[in-house]
C-alpha cells in the first residue's frame, strides 16, 4: 500500500503539540511497518525532526511558506490531491484536523486525525481572540473532514464527544486512539547548565503551554502570585511554550501580579531541553479551559513530577487517579492546590 502523509501542518518552534504528534507518529511507523511505502510532505524547516527511517520511506520537502496558513491550507487544498493522485497513493493521512476537499472526489481513502474542536470553542467563550472569519472557515473545513474523510482518528473520548457535538461525522468512521509520547530516556545533561542557560532556579512549578488564552495562564499566575503570598511557597514559576494569542494578556497578568521577580517566561523550549527542565521541576501545572489531548501530562508524568491539572476538557481522561485536580475558573482554589 502507497500511502502519503502531509506533515506540512508542522512549524517548528510554533506548534509544539502538532510537532510531537506527528514527528512521533512518523518515527513509531517507521519502527514497526517495512512493507507498505510512505512518502511525507515536509517543508525544509521541518525535514530536521525526522530521524532515519528505513528504506520504504521517503520524505518531500515542498517549498512553501507554512508559517502563513492560509498560503498553507490554500496547497493543500489545489496541489496535494492531484500530487497523490500522479503519485497512486492509496490513502492519504492528514495529521491535523483538515483534509483535501478535492481529494474525495478523486476516490483516494483518506484518514484524518481531529485533534480537538479548539474553534468552536472559541466561538463560545473566547469570540475576541481570533477573527470570526478564520473561526468560521476552521469550522467548515474541521466540519467537511468530519463528514467527508474515510475514517476519522480523535486523541481522546472528550473530543471524540465534541466532534459529535459540533459536525456530522459518523460514529462508525471515529476512533479514539490516544496519543503517545517518547520513551523517557535518562536526562544526561548536567541539569546545572540547562537550568542556568534559561534562568530558572529550584525550587518551581513548570508549566507547558502556548500563551494562547484557553491555557488560562493569567490566571494561573495570579493564582500562584496569591500562593506566595499566603504561604511560605519560595518556587519560581517557570512558562515554557510558544508565544500565542494571549501573550500581550500574560505579560500584562505578571505585571499586575507583581510577578515579575518569580515568573520565567522562556519562550520555545529545544527538545532536547526538556526533559531537564521536567525532571528538575517539583511540579508541572496545567490548569487549561480546554484541552483536546495535552501531552505535558504524559511527558511530565514518565518522568515521575506531580501534576496540577484542571478538570476541564480531556485532562481528567488522561490523568486518571495520578493527577490533582482543580476548577479552572477558580483562581482560590487553584492557589489552595498549590
Amino acid at each position: 500500500m502507497r500511502i502519503l502523509i502531509d506533515a506540512l501542518a508542522i512549524l517548528p518552534g510554533v506548534n509544539a503539540g502538532a510537532e510531537t504528534y506527528v514527528q512521533g507518529l512518523v518515527d513509531a511507523l517507521g519502527e514497526i511497518d517495512r512493507e507498505n511505502e510512505y512518502l511525507i510532505l515536509v517543508t525544509a524547516e521541518s525535514r530536521a525532526l525526522f530521524s532515519t527511517h528505513p528504506a520504504n520511506f521517503t520524505f518531500r520537502v515542498v517549498r512553501i511558506e507554512n508559517r502563513l496558513r492560509g498560503l498553507r491550507v490554500l496547497y493543500e487544498q489545489t496541489w496535494l490531491p492531484w500530487f497523490a493522485r500522479s503519485w497512486k497513493a492509496d490513502v492519504v493521512l492528514f495529521p491535523a484536523n483538515l483534509i483535501s476537499i478535492a481529494l474525495t472526489h478523486l476516490g483516494i481513502a483518506s484518514l484524518v486525525t481531529i485533534h480537538d474542536l479548539a474553534p468552536a470553542f472559541y466561538q463560545r467563550n473566547l469570540p475576541g481572540y481570533m477573527p470570526a472569519w478564520k473561526l468560521a472557515l476552521l469550522m467548515y473545513l474541521v466540519r467537511y473532514a468530519a463528514r467527508h474523510a474515510t475514517a476519522v482518528v480523535t486523541p481522546s473520548q472528550f473530543s471524540r464527544q465534541e466532534l459529535f457535538g459540533h459536525t456530522a461525522a459518523e460514529p462508525s468512521r471515529v476512533s479514539v486512539v490516544y496519543s503517545g509520547t517518547p520513551r523517557a530516556e535518562a536526562v544526561c545533561q548536567a541539569p546545572e547548565s540547562v537550568l542556568s542557560r534559561y534562568g530558572v532556579r529550584r525550587p518551581y512549578v513548570f508549566t507547558v503551554a502556548a500563551s494562547n488564552k484557553h491555557k488560562n495562564l493569567e490566571r494561573l499566575i495570579e493564582a500562584f502570585a496569591a500562593a506566595r503570598q499566603q504561604s511560605s511557597l519560595a518556587h519560581q514559576l517557570v512558562l515554557a511554550g510558544p508565544a500565542g494569542n494571549a501573550y500581550g494578556d500574560v505579560l500584562r497578568a505578571i505585571e499586575r501580579a507583581k510577578a515579575v521577580g518569580f515568573v520565567r517566561v522562556l519562550g520555545y523550549v529545544q527538545q532536547e531541553d526538556m526533559p531537564v527542565l521536567y525532571d528538575q521541576a517539583e511540579l508541572m501545572a496545567l490548569p487549561s479551559l480546554y484541552e483536546g489531548f495535552g501531552f505535558p501530562v504524559l511527558e511530565a508524568m514518565q518522568l515521575g513530577v506531580p501534576t496540577l491539572l484542571s478538570d476541564a476538557g480531556s485532562l481528567r481522561e488522561l490523568g486518571g487517579p495520578a493527577a490533582y485536580y482543580v476548577d479552572p475558573l477558580d483562581g482560590p482554589a487553584i492557589t489552595a492546590a498549590l
